[in-house]
């Protein structure tokens, strides 16, 4: 069985690509995510790198150009008629991309209470505005605390260091025994922080992609 711990939209979302794996799904979102109305400011070009901050774009030009992590996020943006939308697979490799085409614009960066990377401190032009707040949850459902004691979530997909973290936090506060548990990481470095437990074994994505990470599982379905 797999547990998916992102917030509730995105684990229903991805959950059938599992389920089509022949996994069974069990969700228990560590995040709960609080959406805050913003004022947005002018600026030359905005940067986002969660599609939670996209409610924030309402009043933006369409013509304004945009700068994204992630296909599913820039397909969102792209739905909505943003004409220029820039993507890249992590934050850093954004990152590279906004100092190369954008180093004298004002940049807006909408973003979270907590980021991983905030683009604000490493771009000069850059200024953020937080417009959304991730709640980390009290402890897992207890649904999901069942399946844990009865040895039935055999894997746990992870998309973030943040997650990784709440996760071993509500792991060793429920005294859940590892060893049978093995984690997808979608990044290197997440896998490095999953690595230092005592995980059955952590596997990390070919790429930093939602695709990858299930090829990932369906190679290992299909190993002999």
């Amino acid at each position: 069985m797999i547990l998916l711990i992102r917030p509730d939209i995105d684990s229903q979302r991805i959950a059938p690509d599992f389920q089509n794996l022949g996994h069974k799904v069990i969700i228990s979102p560590l995040l709960k995510i609080h959406l805050q109305t913003v004022v947005v400011p002018e600026c030359d070009a905005v940067c986002l790198s969660s599609k939670n901050a996209i409610h924030a774009l309402k009043e933006v030009s369409k013509k304004t150009p945009l700068y994204c992590v992630g296909e599913y996020t820039s397909k969102i943006l792209k739905d909505l008629g943003f004409e220029t939308v820039i993507t890249a697979p992590t934050a850093l490799d954004l990152l590279k991309i906004l100092r190369k085409k954008e180093p004298r614009s004002n940049i807006l960066y909408l973003s979270g209470e907590i980021s991983t990377l905030d683009f604000s401190t490493h771009l000069p032009h850059c200024h953020k505005l937080i417009c959304y707040t991730a709640e980390p949850q009290k402890n897992f459902s207890p649904e999901v605390l069942k399946a844990f004691q009865e040895d039935q979530i055999t894997h746990i997909p992870l998309y973030s260091i943040r997650s990784f973290k709440i996760l071993n936090q509500l792991l060793l506060k429920n005294k859940i025994d590892l060893k049978n548990i093995i984690i997808s990481a979608l990044s290197k470095d997440i896998a490095e922080n999953a690595k230092d437990f005592d995980f059955k074994e952590v596997l990390t994505a070919r790429t930093p992609t939602h695709q990858s990470l299930i090829n990932l599982l369906q190679d290992r379905n299909n190993a002999p």
